[in-house]
């Protein structure tokens, strides 16, 4: 029976926005001009995976449109708008704080608190991608009062843990024995290729990490910590940047592949021309 969160073979995942526009995306939303450059983002991204015969998986730029920085309506709006662009399509849902920060994490139940208006207004969600998650606390918050399918993405360290010290898979194994409707599955994000290749294979050695389902990898090699303070770095240049998350994809059998920061449609073109090369 096919499975109606994901197509049967591989697929490639948008790029980075955040970083194209300069800011949130949401606000782009309010006015014509806005929607229509976002709008030409997205398909940009689009038209590379199409190009290769590959379905692509977008997500609503609903990140931040939580209760402190959104209004009742904006993350219907931001569902509509993505669901007119591609048929795997989700909703994302960040870290109340700092996202490289652990110690800025919510506790489960302040994280039930805090989300639960965001949770309310995406119910209606094909999928809700919680992105960018530094610890295991505010994820399980969440999915106390999601009402919609999920998938928890984590950023990860060259040692296979989350940032707050959380060996991987010891963070999935608790999250599925914890939430009262498990995940879909796993994504690291925000995450160079090579660091994740080292971090998830010391978790792989550790421990069971099948749940693992994509990654959305930086350019910059730089440690995520090291990243976000940085003022400048060296993206990897997109032909690297595809061999590299292919080396992931053989080794764990990842079924979504995609870019983050330091990314733009040249490395989705170039990923999805090399998933579409026979190996070797």
């Amino acid at each position: 029976m096919p499975d109606p969160l994901w197509p049967p073979g591989p697929m490639v995942t948008e790029s980075a926005v955040w970083e194209r526009v300069g800011g949130d995306p949401m606000a782009m939303l309010d006015g014509a001009g806005g929607e229509a450059r976002l709008r030409g983002i997205y398909e940009e991204y689009a038209a590379a995976a199409q190009r290769h015969g590959l379905p692509i998986l977008l997500c609503a730029p609903t990140w931040r449109a939580n209760r402190e920085h959104s209004q009742p309506g904006c993350n219907a709006r931001a569902l509509r708008f993505i669901a007119g662009l591609t048929s795997w399509h989700a909703a994302l849902m960040g870290p109340r704080g700092d996202c490289y920060t652990p110690q800025a994490a919510l506790d489960r139940v302040e994280a039930r608190r805090f989300h639960e208006w965001q949770a309310g207004e995406l119910a209606g969600a094909r999928l809700v991608m919680l992105a960018t998650f530094p610890a295991v606390s505010e994820a399980l918050g969440i999915l106390d009062v999601l009402q919609a399918p999920a998938v928890v993405s984590f950023v990860l360290t060259a040692a296979g843990t989350l940032l707050d010290g959380t060996p991987v898979e010891r963070a999935m194994e608790e999250i599925d024995a914890a939430a009262p409707c498990p995940p879909a599955g796993y994504w690291i994000n925000c995450t160079h290729a090579g660091i994740a290749l080292e971090g998830l294979r010391r978790a792989a050695a550790r421990g069971e990490i099948r749940r693992l389902l994509g990654i959305q990898a930086n350019a910059s090699p730089l440690e995520s910590r090291d990243f976000a303070q940085a003022r400048e770095f060296a993206n990897q240049e997109p032909a690297a940047f595809a061999e590299s998350l292919l080396v992931l994809q053989r080794e764990f059998g990842l079924r979504a592949l995609g870019g983050c920061c330091g990314t733009r449609a040249a490395h989705l073109e170039a990923l999805a021309a090399r998933l579409r090369q026979p190996p070797g």
